[in-house]
């Protein structure tokens, strides 16, 4: 079964969808069928059944059923998929899909043709309103870096400073300590501290600074095109937060914004194209990206 699985997830990754379709079926075929052996034998079926829609093969009506008898969830993703994809019927197949990405790990694909499925389709896509929500994200920008940051991250980090003045905070490990014990307590900075690596620290960082403060965050090794690019930000921001998506519909952490909810979740998103998020920031020569890989390799 491994060795089926493993084939399988060469193939799929070369885009070779319909040979991957077949050996996965092998892979399921020679499961245990047993919840504890992993992957697990639903997982199996519904990347099977994925593969075959994304070869444009009809899904055998059989499979569908066994795959039901395993997860419904897994079942409505599939389903949704093919209403949204075959059917052209992508409201369905949202509606179909629902929460089923609750059954699966965090950022797997389901996640990401969710979200091509939502983008692209009108009306039930996430694009900017005519009017602002009333739910304002914080002209301030935030950044950080661990510590002794090289020559261009130091460089950045002013140019920034001379662009936008007081609407700029850069953090560095212990100012950041320091920040989340002053508003999340000592709990929540130790966890930050005690972070496996930095990269894992900055997640945990960009997320509570934002909560609390809202604002833009950054990271440091991306810039912005110019202050009328920051100025252009803030009078096309119309909701309460405002994310980017790749080319590949993968959502962007590296540059995002959110008002502050006041404890409230957030109920007003705009999505938009990696040719927005072009039109704001930009990449810059970095030298430990040509150095080898490092933390800051996302």
């Amino acid at each position: 079964m491994e060795h089926a699985f493993a084939i399988a997830n060469i193939l799929h990754l070369h885009s070779k969808v319909l040979e991957a379709s077949f050996f996965y079926r092998i892979a399921f075929d020679l499961h245990g069928k047993q919840q504890t052996e992993f992957p697990l034998p639903q997982s199996l079926l519904q990347v099977r059944l994925l593969c075959l829609l994304k070869a444009s093969q009809p899904l055998p009506e059989e499979e569908m059923a066994e795959l039901q008898q395993y997860s419904p969830a897994f079942a409505r993703y599939i389903e949704g998929i093919r209403q949204a994809w075959r059917n052209g019927r992508p409201q369905a197949g949202l509606q179909l899909i629902g929460n089923a990405f609750e059954d699966f790990h965090s950022g797997e694909e389901i996640d990401r043709l969710y979200l091509e499925i939502a983008l692209n389709h009108e009306p039930c896509g996430l694009k900017a309103p005519d009017a602002a929500s009333g739910h304002a994200i914080p002209h301030h920008l935030y950044m950080y870096w661990d510590a002794n940051p090289p020559d261009e991250i130091r460089e950045n980090f002013q140019y920034h400073a001379d662009l936008l003045g007081c609407s700029f905070t850069a953090f560095d490990r212990e100012s950041g300590a320091q920040w989340l014990y002053d508003h999340h307590g000592r709990e929540v900075s130790e966890q930050f501290l005690k972070a496996r690596h930095p990269a894992e620290g900055a997640d945990l960082l960009r997320l509570y600074v934002i909560l609390s403060n809202g604002g833009w965050w950054l990271d440091a090794d991306l810039r912005l095109r110019s202050k009328e690019a920051w100025e252009q930000l803030d009078q096309s921001s119309r909701t309460g937060c405002r994310l980017f998506s790749t080319h590949n519909f993968v959502l962007h952490n590296d540059f995002f914004g959110a008002a502050l909810q006041q404890g409230s979740p957030v109920t007003d998103v705009q999505i938009e194209t990696q040719q927005d998020f072009d039109t704001f920031v930009e990449e810059y020569d970095v030298q430990y990206k040509a150095s080898g890989p490092t933390w800051h390799h996302h």
